[in-house]
């Protein structure tokens, strides 16, 4: 009986081992799922703050346009890249047609692109600017 005794301690022993053991491995799967949402969450923060950027910086180039006078604003319908800090190896275009053939009214549009995100996938914003204003 004695015999049974210390051998079912032995085996209590061996239990605990690979308890923890399993536990240890619960507990590395758990921090790798965590560090795997907490990279995902860093990646995602980024893209939005450079989505909101390249937005803020489309809404300046349209509100530097629309205070332009009508006659300064030029037609450009194929614009050369210009180079931004903002965003990481970033560029704007601002392209400037005759809205529908139009002579009084001009079609603005700003695209923003930038390293991860390529001009075919650009930030884009149109506005339209009439010769007499808002009222013609």
């Amino acid at each position: 009986n004695r015999l049974t005794h210390r051998q079912t301690k032995q085996r209590a022993r061996g239990m605990t081992l690979v308890e923890i053991l399993i536990v240890l491995v619960i507990f590395s799967l758990a921090i790798l799922v965590i560090l795997g949402v907490f990279t995902l969450a860093l990646r995602l923060t980024l893209q939005a703050k450079q989505l909101t950027t390249a937005n803020n910086l489309a809404s300046q180039i349209i509100e530097t346009v629309r205070s332009q006078d009508f006659s300064a604003i030029v037609i450009n319908a194929d614009p050369v890249p210009v180079s931004t800090a903002k965003l990481p190896v970033g560029f704007t275009k601002t392209y400037i047609t005759a809205y529908q053939g139009s002579d009084k009214i001009k079609e603005v549009t700003v695209k923003v692109y930038w390293e991860n995100r390529p001009e075919d996938r650009a930030v884009s914003q149109t506005t339209l600017v009439g010769q007499g204003g808002i009222n013609d």
